[in-house]
């Protein structure tokens, strides 16, 4: 178990045959914010083996998650909805106008970028020359309360190149599914009105 740092015990179980044991390792990341990673370890003893060898045994499964500093141990799902057309809140923010959210950090998105396009499309896409959040491996846009964001092919073409799947549905249904994942691995661009 070397290089894991310092270990905090959360929970455990034992018997005569079976150890589980649930433990933290906090870090600190640049920003303050801290970040824990939740290590569960479980084996079998065995009767026949040394301590040290039943250690040894142990399998190591690890599930990092991101936290920020307020939350408790293993996180929360991230808040969001889309309170009506043209309004959408985030983590208890409220928002009237479309909105980037790049690891669970929400910005105003930056459709001035695309804006050229619009004649091609009749509304403004979503376009390569926006600062799409590429990190992670799914990249989540919310087209609009009807449906109607475009989204240009270029977009599609950058994603497969970067190995990011891009899963496009009207705002409501990628609110619902973004709520499953914790704040920090959210990457979405959502478009509030139509």
């Amino acid at each position: 178990m070397a290089g894991l740092g310092r270990l905090l015990p959360i929970s455990r179980f034992q018997s005569p045959y079976i150890d589980f044991m649930t433990m933290y390792e906090p870090k600190l990341l640049g920003s303050g914010d801290s970040c824990h990673s939740l290590l569960s370890f479980s084996y079998v003893k065995q009767p026949d083996k040394s301590s040290s060898e039943n250690l040894a045994a142990f399998v190591l499964m690890q599930d990092s998650v991101s936290l920020f500093s307020d939350q408790g141990i293993g996180g929360r799902t991230m808040k969001i909805r889309l309170v009506t057309f043209g309004e959408i809140d985030i983590e208890g923010q409220h928002y009237d106008h479309d909105v980037v959210v790049e690891k669970g950090q929400v910005r105003k998105r930056n459709k001035k970028l695309s804006k050229a396009y619009r004649g091609r499309f009749g509304h403004t896409p979503l376009s390569v020359e926006e600062n799409i959040p590429w990190h992670g491996k799914k990249l989540f846009v919310g087209t609009g309360a009807y449906g109607s964001l475009p989204i240009m092919p270029e977009v599609y073409k950058e994603a497969r190149r970067k190995g990011v799947e891009v899963i496009a549905k009207p705002t409501v249904e990628v609110c619902e599914l973004v709520k499953k994942y914790k704040p920090n691995d959210v990457n979405a661009i959502l478009h509030v009105t139509c």
